[in-house]
């Protein structure tokens, strides 16, 4: 048994790397002859493509729609992406939002949040290896600039069409202690380096 330990800098390292192997793969496809090319290109199922990232952040926009998400109403908004080489049509980017004096958490301060804005932080540096669509900063800190409070969001979700392609929800928060033990490795676990 045995577990790895990634910090924030081995990610970002994975991502320069995947990076890496998807340029070289792209040279070796392209130097192929065209028939072979196009067989291991179906075998590979675009795995080997180089997906363009998009480089301007998607604006999202009030719709005027209000919802609530588990325990929360929060504010709709909704911007479209750069449509995927593999897509039939562009996503539709959603994000429901609620303020945060209406979290339900009594002296809730926005630097709570702080772990949030960097992990936003680094999926941003790693998204364009996946050929995902460039977010604006969601983080309750940063989310002034975006949505014109202070807010979080509790929903998001991507679209294409109707189809709903992925979501994540925060249906309740709360301040708590957590027993370090939580985070403790089980027995017998062994670091693998």
């Amino acid at each position: 048994k045995t577990y790895v330990e990634m910090k924030e800098s081995d990610i970002r390292k994975m991502s320069s790397g995947l990076k890496q192997v998807q340029s070289q793969a792209s040279a070796l496809l392209a130097s192929l002859p065209p028939e072979m090319r196009k067989k291991l290109e179906g075998t590979l199922g675009g795995a080997l493509e180089q997906k363009p990232t998009q480089t301007t952040p998607i604006r999202l926009q009030a719709t005027g729609r209000k919802e609530t998400v588990g325990k929360f109403g929060c504010d709709v908004f909704a911007g479209t992406a750069e449509k995927a080489p593999s897509a039939t049509a562009p996503s539709r980017e959603e994000a429901c939002v609620a303020r945060i004096e209406s979290l339900g958490v009594d002296g809730l301060k926005v630097e709570e949040f702080d772990a949030l804005g960097r992990m936003a932080g680094l999926f941003e540096s790693i998204s364009g290896s996946f050929g995902l669509p460039k977010m604006p900063k969601l983080d309750p800190a940063h989310s002034k600039e975006t949505f014109g409070f202070q807010g979080l969001p509790v929903r998001m979700r991507r679209l294409e069409g109707s189809k709903t392609l992925d979501q994540s929800t925060i249906e309740d928060i709360r301040r708590e202690k957590i027993d370090s033990a939580f985070f403790a490795i089980p027995t017998g676990y062994k670091k693998r380096s």
